[in-house]
């Protein structure tokens, strides 16, 4: 803040009129003197497979959210545990659970912003039930900007949001190959965007996986979109794991691609061993633990993965997810967890 000039002056300096002027309502005073927030958070939740054992880790996650005053909450995916193999029945059931466990959000004001996953698609069915769950209210009280002409290029499943000079991208990307019309309707929009200081896209699978081998012809289509499009920063889920990493594209650039884990901690998967090198894993010897690694994400601080189900490495914190911090031109990372009194605590450990 620049520093303010303080001038002191007698009583005979002040013009005689000025004794005249009345001085504004202290209401007045406060109301100019407020500062206006330059920066701003929203979430990034992704995963949350309801109904579940773990219904009370996403109600405690929301609470939080709410507490932190976050702008607004995006779901990459993966709302439900829909199955080639669902019938009505099943669908009904479990967009309930979901829309009673998100309720608390719309009712702080507080948008929901989603993009179906694998899970919430696979059948007719599954997308109906997506679809009628949510209602353009769901992202009130931002303004979708919604020029599709088919079913994925419409909300629910691909639009966009303009916030504050941030242009948000959400996209149907359920598998490592889009759609046509989805791949046109991305092109377009973020073209659209050329003005906005940043432009990020989020998606359901990850442009670039972390716990397998990389789809090299998907990183290809898909990236190509997002390096013509200028965009900053791509946010994705599917892989159930904390991920922060630039990922190259064609041409020679570099995106950061965000992956914002489990939300509900239903269930997690390990980095491939690739990954692993990546972060520069090494064992931990602790007496009586089961051969922890300690790692360094590659874009953020330290974590560790123990050995769990099937003797595969995951992660220390089973439910995670994203909060992202705007500030002029930064754009800060900091995956999250929340612990069992509802307490929002940092995913990364102390170096």
């Amino acid at each position: 803040m620049a520093a303010i000039a303080v001038v002191a002056c007698s009583s005979s300096d002040v013009p005689r009129d000025a004794a005249r002027v009345e001085a504004p309502p202290k209401q007045q005073l406060e109301q100019k003197a407020a500062p206006q927030p330059s920066a701003w958070t929203f979430a990034v939740l992704s995963d949350l497979h309801l109904p579940n054992h773990f219904t009370t880790t996403v109600d405690r996650t929301v609470a939080a959210l709410i507490e932190a005053k976050v702008r607004f909450v995006v779901i990459t995916g993966d709302h439900t545990n829909g199955s080639p193999f669902d019938g009505p029945s099943r669908r009904d059931k479990w967009w309930g659970a979901l829309a009673k466990a998100l309720t608390p959000l719309r009712e702080a004001g507080i948008a929901v912003l989603p993009v179906a996953g694998n899970h919430d698609s696979y059948l007719p069915v599954q997308r109906e039930g997506y679809a009628a769950t949510f209602d353009p209210g769901w992202a009130r009280p931002l303004k979708i900007v919604d020029a599709g002409t088919t079913q994925l290029t419409r909300w629910p499943f691909s639009y966009s949001v303009d916030v504050d000079g941030v242009h948000l991208s959400l996209v149907h990307v359920v598998a490592t190959k889009l759609a046509p019309d989805v791949a046109s309707w991305l092109g377009h929009d973020l073209e659209s965007a050329r003005a906005a200081r940043h432009r990020i896209v989020f998606g359901h699978v990850p442009l670039s996986s972390v716990i397998w081998s990389p789809a090299k012809l998907f990183v290809e289509e898909l990236g190509t979109i997002l390096a013509r499009g200028g965009v900053s920063m791509y946010a994705a889920g599917h892989e159930h794991i904390i991920w922060d990493e630039d990922v190259a594209l064609p041409g020679g650039t570099k995106l950061r691609q965000v992956l914002a884990g489990c939300a509900s901690g239903y269930y997690d998967y390990a980095p491939s061993e690739p990954s692993k090198i990546r972060a520069q894993c090494l064992p931990v010897v602790r007496p009586g633990e089961r051969e922890p690694v300690r790692c360094k994400m590659p874009n953020g601080g330290v974590f560790e993965l123990a050995r769990g189900r099937k003797h595969r490495h995951l992660q220390h914190h089973k439910n995670a997810f994203v909060l992202i911090d705007v500030d002029g031109e930064q754009l800060r990372v900091r995956p999250m967890t929340v612990d069992t009194a509802g307490k929002l605590q940092s995913f990364y450990l102390p170096e």
